[in-house]
């Protein structure tokens, strides 16, 4: 299976948010991200599937699981 990497940059395509990755939750077929960001000095988290943001150019998914 293939995920966004944490620390990646994304925008958030729902509202005015940009932000980091900060964790990646997979229950069975579905993948949630969570999106780290500051608003108004305040330090918030919000999660996020795929479909809900759009990844920066240098960012980049990476496969994951047990070799």
């Amino acid at each position: 299976m293939k995920v966004v990497k944490c620390g990646s940059k994304v925008k958030s395509v729902l509202i005015n948010i940009e932000g980091i990755i900060t964790a990646v939750s997979i229950r069975f077929e579905a993948v949630a991200y969570e999106v780290s960001y500051f608003n108004n000095g305040d330090y918030k988290q919000i999660w996020m599937n795929e479909t809900e943001f759009e990844l920066s150019s240098t960012a980049k998914k990476e496969t994951i699981g047990f070799k």
